[in-house]
């Protein structure tokens, strides 16, 4: 990560994604969650749901049902301490990906200034930009981040060009 400088204070949109996304994660409504996650993150979690659907092992599951159980609880989970009474930090920690890192604080009441170093759990959120168009209008939105790696990058498109993948296509008999 990259040193925080003053001028990397979060911004209003950062601020509000945070706590919107807090208080819809302890929410029921599915669909509100997922409008606040990034647009990579949905379609892997979509891929795997698909992948899931199609080897048989979620018989009778629908994708709402997936997306509560197997991407909305796990976060419920993490963010736990966060639900009630959570501040969040001044400043963004920007990643070498270019995303953004927000560190959330359980037990904030209000304003706290630190003279000195103390030790606090926090519990970080990472944000995106997502790029949409629209009638050749570019827009940018905040998202959070439900993984936290970058396989996506990894993906060498020389090697799909150069090295076929052996059986990718291949019909199993089952």
């Amino acid at each position: 990560m990259k040193k925080t400088l003053a001028k990397d204070k979060l911004s209003s949109a950062q601020i509000q994604l945070v706590f919107d996304f807090v208080q819809c994660l302890f929410e029921g409504d599915v669909a509100n969650y997922w409008s606040k996650i990034c647009r990579v993150d949905q379609a892997r979690i979509l891929g795997r749901y698909d992948a899931l659907v199609e080897a048989g092992s979620l018989p009778g599951v629908n994708f709402e049902e997936y997306v509560n159980a197997e991407a909305k609880a796990k976060q419920e989970g993490f963010y736990a301490a966060i639900r009630e009474n959570f501040g969040i930090s001044h400043f963004v920690r920007h990643t070498n990906h270019g995303d953004v890192m927000v560190f959330a604080y359980e037990n904030i009441r209000g304003p706290v200034a630190y003279i000195n170093e103390a030790m606090r759990n926090v519990y970080p959120i990472l944000l995106t930009l997502d790029a949409s168009s629209e009638k050749s209008e570019i827009s940018l939105e905040w998202k959070v981040r439900f993984f936290e790696d970058y396989w996506f990058e990894e993906v060498n498109s020389d090697k799909w060009i150069d090295e076929p993948i052996e059986d990718m296509y291949e019909l199993t008999d089952d």
